[in-house]
């Protein structure tokens, strides 16, 4: 029987608990020692329990009480001898750790807890492996204890096939969901942070997290723990939502299954073989999204069990769209590029953003951007006449050389297919501030008081971006600043 507990996760500390009710193993050194006692005591449990410590990297947030943490408990730390080398030159452990060195190599199973069991088959295995992100070196940790499996990577700026496959034999999975894109770039960060985020050595966002959750997601699979949230750049509720979309999508068989789907970012939340138990703390525990959120675990959860049956998972590249000539065009024509795909229309108050996309095109076009223009005619019949037309017209007055294709619906009966996989990978979030969303939700607010429950597209130029993998990964509405749009493309590109 084990418990995981987050202790902390965040960039503020990080300290995870893993135990069998007897003994326990701690992963990373990131909250005080007096949290950690305080917060042991309110779980039951007692510093004794502890046996030793795991180390994923040396950023401070991991490692800033480390050294308390040998001074105290007194137990071994394993970690890389690459990680042990910058551990003993570092401010912060190099005076203590020394005594409580222990290597771990990398792709092998190490025993640990060695001479605490009768049994060698009760000792847990610990498989390390390495994860990218900008520290020393990052490495996650893949743990079988008592015939469970446990996964845990935090801080990763790309989700690697050695990850997939250890995280696809866990029973409970703890990885990260760092942040929402549209935070990020519209936040206070200045750009070089932003880069280093988002670049694929810094660490996951929401839709990249959801993305590995889908890829990783296998009928023994019981919890999935969503951990190190933005204070700044993310929620609760766009973590969770992002993921337990991706799990809705999953087209689960007849077999009886039950995956329960935690965000773990600031709370305390234990789980005991195939149970769930939270230990909250008071001041997240009350919260309207908190509550939102363990009411759609609850309805995930009897979707699961019931044999919840999901149609055929679909990729963008599925389908199929009509050129200004009326000729099928595959998107498969489009793998492995990164895609703006925008519903257009040439007499709205947004119609002059045709500039900023051409010059988004001419950036990035050489890097793998490619815009695809729709034109509808759905929002004040601000799109009319034929495509002829429309296309004199782009071309004339904007000089636009982007992909255009035949007019379509993206809302109702008629809706383009595409435009429906869209809005159901992404949803509708809110114009965000200022004048021209001001105008827009309340005029939308006289027709619909209730527009903003549901996906669909509410006005001209909303945008879609698809990363090279093919994943949805976010959504503008016509009110984001073309500047936030460029920059989350551009984060995008390799």
């Amino acid at each position: 029987m084990l418990k995981f507990v987050s202790l902390s996760s965040g960039s503020s500390g990080n300290c995870y608990l893993l135990s069998d009710g007897t003994n326990a193993i701690l992963i990373d050194a990131g909250v005080s020692f007096r949290s950690l006692k305080r917060n042991l005591m309110m779980l039951g449990c007692s510093l004794d329990m502890i046996r030793c410590v795991l180390v994923t990297h040396d950023h401070l947030d991991h490692i800033r009480h480390l050294g308390s943490f040998c001074k105290h408990l007194k137990v071994p730390v394993y970690a890389t001898e690459t990680l042990h080398r910058a551990l003993a030159s570092h401010l912060f452990t190099r005076d203590w750790i020394g005594p409580y060195r222990h290597i771990l190599k990398e792709g092998v199973a190490e025993p640990v807890l060695t001479g605490l069991y009768d049994s060698v088959e009760d000792y847990p295995q610990v498989n390390c492996f390495e994860v990218p992100h900008d520290a020393t070196q990052t490495v996650g940790y893949f743990i079988r204890w008592h015939g469970r499996s446990f996964f845990l990577m935090t801080d990763a700026g790309r989700v690697t096939e050695e990850a997939v496959g250890y995280a696809s034999r866990a029973d409970a999975v703890v990885i990260e969901s760092n942040y929402d894109p549209a935070m990020l770039f519209s936040g206070p960060y200045p750009h070089e942070l932003r880069m280093r985020i988002s670049r694929g050595n810094g660490h996951l966002s929401n839709d990249e997290c959801a993305e590995a959750v889908r890829r990783i997601w296998h009928p023994g699979l019981r919890h999935i723990f969503l951990c190190h949230l933005s204070e700044n750049n993310n929620t609760p509720s766009l973590a969770f939502d992002a993921s337990s979309d991706a799990l809705r999508n999953i087209p689960f068989q007849s077999f009886r299954c039950l995956c329960h789907l935690i965000v773990a970012g600031g709370t305390i939340l234990s789980i005991l073989s195939g149970n769930l138990y939270y230990c909250m703390r008071s001041d997240f525990k009350t919260t309207p999204d908190m509550k939102r959120i363990l009411l759609s675990i609850a309805i995930a959860a009897i979707l699961a069990a019931t044999g919840h049956d999901a149609s055929a998972q679909q990729s963008i590249y599925d389908f199929t769209v009509k050129d200004m000539s009326g000729k099928e065009v595959s998107m498969s024509e489009y793998k492995g590029k990164v895609l703006l795909i925008v519903n257009t229309a040439t007499q709205c108050g947004f119609t002059p953003q045709y500039e900023d996309l051409q010059a988004l095109y001419e950036k990035y076009a050489s890097k793998g951007l490619v815009i695809l223009d729709f034109p509808c005619n759905q929002f004040g019949g601000q799109a009319p006449g034929d495509i002829e037309s429309i296309n004199a017209f782009c071309t004339s007055k904007y000089s636009t050389t982007f992909p255009r294709f035949a007019k379509v619906d993206v809302n109702g009966e008629n809706a383009s297919p595409l435009f429906t996989f869209l809005k159901s990978k992404q949803k509708f979030r809110g114009f965000g501030s200022g004048d021209k969303a001001k105008i827009l939700s309340e005029m939308l607010s006289k027709s619909d008081p209730d527009y903003a429950s549901n996906p669909d597209i509410k006005w001209n130029f909303t945008k879609f971006l698809v990363d090279a993998k093919g994943n949805v990964v976010a959504r503008f509405e016509p009110t984001a600043s073309m500047t936030l749009v460029g920059n989350v493309v551009s984060s995008k590109l390799y």
